[in-house]
């Protein structure tokens, strides 16, 4: 009886431990990757700062980051617009995540459209002097928005590895690094 028991209380013991903490950390990193990437690309910083490790946070300010992180640096009410067709085109592809107690790698694919090829020529454009426009920025933003949503560019792939930390029951990217 003793046997039976022990038995069951050891069956119970061993219930308990998968059920807390025992949480597969897949998808939850899944959500986290797609969540700092649409802040990202979204352009809100400060979201995508607070997804930040505390030790990268303590590394970097959040103007440091989101300066690194802006993929147009036009500025002004035409890139508003721009900046909304880049991130609607904007893909993630997650290949695969490698966890390894407190800390995860997920290796990720971004496809960006590619605005320096059509940049260098809008610019060559300007430069030729066949074109008389009043306020470039406006024009610039405007053609490489036609260019997004009639799918003219190509794209561009960046290959990421992204690590990410377990700070207490939260994961924290390690910016930076990966």
């Amino acid at each position: 009886m003793k046997r039976i028991l022990g038995a069951l209380a050891m069956g119970i013991v061993a219930m308990g431990l998968a059920t807390c903490g025992g949480e597969d950390p897949e998808p939850v990193l899944k959500e986290l990757t797609h969540k700092y990437w649409d802040a990202v690309l979204e352009q809100r910083m400060d979201e995508a700062y607070a997804m930040l490790s505390a030790g990268s946070r303590a590394g970097v300010s959040p103007q440091e980051f989101a300066e690194s992180m802006t993929f147009i640096s036009l500025e002004g009410e035409e890139a508003d617009g721009l900046k909304q067709a880049f991130a609607e085109k904007a893909r993630l592809t997650i290949l695969g995540i490698d966890i390894k107690k407190k800390e995860a790698t997920v290796v990720v694919i971004l496809l960006v459209p590619a605005l320096a090829t059509l940049q260098s020529s809008l610019d060559a454009q300007l430069a030729s002097g066949e074109l008389q426009v009043e306020d470039t920025l406006a024009w610039m933003a405007g053609e490489m928005i036609a260019a997004i949503e009639e799918n003219r560019l190509p794209t561009q792939e960046l290959r990421l590895k992204m690590t990410w930390i377990l700070e207490g029951k939260t994961w924290g990217f390690a910016f930076g690094q990966g």
